[in-house]
C-alpha cells in the first residue's frame, strides 16, 4: 500500500500527505554538511512555498544545524507570485553559510493531494475528506477515489467513519478500518459485513519522523 515517504536524499526529503492527522512533525539534521575549505557553517531554515502561518520551524544544535519542523495540513492555494498558478506543495529550504557565500538549498517538501477536500474541527480532528474533486492527481501518488469519508470521534478517540459513494451506497467502518455495515440508500438494503470486501486500509498516522 501507499506510504507517505517519496524520497530521502542529501538534497531532498519528499513526502505526500496521505494520513488523516492535521499535523506532521519532523526532526531534520544537516550536521553532516561540510565546507570544502573547512570554514565553519551556519544554517538558515526558510519556508519557500506554502502558508508560513501553518509551518513552525525551531532550529537547534550547533549553528542551527538541526530543526524541529511542525507542519499543519495545507490545501491548494494560489502562488504568492501568480494568482493564476495553484500549488499543493509546502517547500522548505535549508541554506548553509560560510561567511563568504551561501549554498544552494536542500529541500524538505510536502505535497497534499489535489483530488481531496478536507475539513478539520477546532481541535485538529479530521471531520471529512471529500475525494474525487475532479482535479488530476498522478495515480502513483494518490488513489483515484470518488467517495466521501465522514469521521466520528469521542473526545480524542476515533470511533470510525462513514463512507458514502456517488451511487448512494453507505459503508460504516470501525476505527481500525473494518467494515461494520454496508447499506444502499436507494433500496434501503443492508449487507452482512462479512460478505463485504474491506477496501479501506488503516489510515497512516504520520505524526512524527526523524531524518538526517
Amino acid at each position: 500500500g501507499f506510504t507517505e515517504k517519496i524520497s530521502d536524499t542529501p538534497d531532498v526529503i519528499a513526502r505526500v500527505w496521505r494520513g488523516y492527522p492535521m499535523t506532521r512533525r519532523m526532526v531534520v539534521s544537516a550536521k553532516g554538511s561540510i565546507d570544502p575549505n573547512q570554514r565553519p557553517l551556519k544554517f538558515k531554515w526558510v519556508v519557500l512555498r506554502g502558508d508560513p502561518t501553518r509551518v513552525k520551524i525551531t532550529p537547534f544544535g550547533p549553528q542551527g544545524s538541526e530543526a524541529e519542523i511542525v507542519i499543519e495540513y495545507t490545501p491548494r492555494r494560489a502562488a504568492s507570485w501568480n494568482e493564476d498558478l495553484w500549488s499543493n506543495r509546502v517547500d522548505l529550504g535549508v541554506f548553509a553559510r560560510n561567511g563568504n557565500a551561501v549554498s544552494a538549498p536542500a529541500f524538505i517538501t510536502w505535497y497534499t493531494l489535489d483530488n481531496e477536500e478536507r475539513s478539520y474541527d477546532t481541535e485538529g480532528r479530521i471531520r471529512e475528506i471529500e475525494y474525487g474533486t475532479g482535479r488530476f492527481v498522478d495515480p502513483r501518488l494518490g488513489a483515484t477515489n470518488t467517495w466521501r469519508d465522514t469521521y466520528h470521534w469521542n473526545g480524542s478517540d476515533l470511533q470510525g467513519w462513514t463512507r458514502t459513494d456517488r451511487e448512494g451506497r453507505v459503508r460504516e467502518y470501525s476505527a481500525d478500518g473494518q467494515i461494520v455495515s454496508v447499506s444502499d440508500r436507494l433500496s434501503g438494503g443492508e449487507t452482512n459485513p462479512k460478505q463485504a470486501q474491506n477496501q479501506s486500509p488503516k489510515s497512516l498516522p504520520g505524526k512524527s519522523e526523524t531524518a538526517k
